[in-house]
């Protein structure tokens, strides 16, 4: 049996489980502007590393930083791509085309890094990356910690506002079993591998909110704090 799955990054705990079944995962980054990107497959594939795969023989990939230059292997930056089937306008949108289209890359607008070995690891949407007093936060490091205790089926980082920091760094998790796990263990774990990087809060949710595709609206997460059965420690 093989699976293919696209749109956000699979956890490593669920790769270890396909892998456990006999279940070939692809795991596929693309872009409607630019078709497919990058591919894993199922003999190169590290759970550890949570990757997309390198890029596709008809993609040129590269992470660059804020003014625009290259980054190091391993450096977040923001993802820029070229490829053999991209766009490179916006009909009738100036606006959006000059946001992501610059020198003849498209611009995703994702963050991601490069492993050793060239592959892409996302960590999330640049427009949802998180600063606290100039100290760059980034919702995919804080998402993969959490999902690596086996009470959690998944969980969401994002910001609060702030009136001494700016913003803080905060989390929803979506849970198997409630009884099961301890959100102070939880937080003290973050703490102790993340340092000022953690979050402040866990908030526990029924569900988290996603879209028709199954992608968490990260955006609803704010108002869906304030409903009564959310609970916080």
């Amino acid at each position: 049996m093989k699976i293919f799955a696209s749109g956000s990054r699979v956890p490593a705990r669920l790769r270890d489980a396909f892998a456990g079944a006999g279940v070939a995962l692809y795991v596929e980054y693309g872009a409607r502007e630019a078709s497919g990107i990058s591919s894993t497959y199922p003999l190169d594939l590290d759970p550890s590393l949570e990757t997309v795969g390198p890029p596709l023989p008809t993609a040129e990939l590269e992470i660059v930083d804020g003014d625009g230059n290259p980054a190091p292997r391993g450096e977040i930056g923001e993802i820029r791509v070229r490829t053999t089937a991209m766009i490179h306008a916006y009909h009738g949108d100036p606006v959006a085309t000059a946001r992501h289209f610059k020198d003849g890359w498209f611009h995703p607008g994702d963050l991601g890094s490069l492993t050793a070995n060239g592959s892409l690891c996302l960590h999330g949407r640049a427009d949802d990356m998180m600063n606290m007093n100039g100290i760059k936060i980034f919702p995919a490091e804080i998402e993969r910690l959490l999902e690596g205790d086996p009470a959690v089926r998944a969980a969401a980082a994002f910001a609060l506002p702030s009136s001494v920091h700016g913003e803080i760094p905060v989390a929803a998790v979506e849970l198997h079993d409630p009884a099961t796990l301890s959100v102070a263990a939880l937080l003290a774990r973050a703490r102790e591998r993340l340092g000022v990087r953690s979050p402040r809060k866990i908030f526990v949710v029924d569900a988290l909110p996603r879209n028709a595709t199954g992608k968490i609206l990260r955006r609803e997460l704010v108002s869906l704090l304030s409903q009564p059965n959310v609970r916080d420690e």
